[in-house]
């Protein structure tokens, strides 16, 4: 069974990005806007 995710984020300046986009990419997630992502 699958679920769906919505997640928001904000690491500010000094935050981890790359880490994080990489985590995003690995489950494939969706870009929505600024700050949110969708996944399943």
């Amino acid at each position: 069974m699958k679920q769906a995710i919505w997640i928001t984020y904000d690491l500010g300046i000094k935050g981890d990005y790359e880490e994080l986009y990489s985590w995003l990419a690995d489950h494939e997630a969706k870009e929505c806007g600024d700050n949110v992502a969708f996944l399943k």
